[in-house]
């Protein structure tokens, strides 16, 4: 799921690198693109989110990492609940090891998710003005 994000990141990179070597070609076309042509990360969060307003947040929740990750926190609980269950524990003991064990992985997964959105290895040629 990651390795996905980031060769999807370095190929949004290489596209704003395109555009701009378009627009040194031919300032005039620069009005009609509707991405970044900066490889910063400012430049990649504006294609990302196609130049519309949004926060990173709803960007990073409306992702189908995101999607993919609820799901495995609800697969970790149910297995948490299930070993649980087979340990022949009261329910309440089985509820709580399965909520515990869904937010534990939830809890790992975004933590590893938030540092490895913010690390970007390729250096940037042409950064945003200002």
């Amino acid at each position: 799921m990651y390795n996905a994000s980031d060769d999807d990141a370095a190929m949004l990179i290489g596209m704003n690198r395109l555009r701009n070597a378009y627009v040194d070609l031919d300032p005039g076309m620069e009005p009609y693109l509707v991405t970044s042509r900066y490889d910063d990360a400012a430049g990649l969060s504006a294609s990302y989110l196609m130049s519309r307003r949004r926060s990173t947040a709803s960007h990073a929740l409306a992702s189908t990492g995101m999607f993919v990750t609820v799901v495995n926190a609800i697969v970790a609980g149910t297995l948490g609940a299930l070993i649980t269950l087979a340990a022949e524990a009261p329910v309440w003991l089985i509820a709580v090891i399965g909520a515990v064990s869904g937010l534990a992985y939830l809890a790992a997964a975004l933590a590893v998710a938030t540092r490895r959105f913010g690390s970007n290895s390729i250096e940037s040629r042409f950064p945003s003005p200002g």
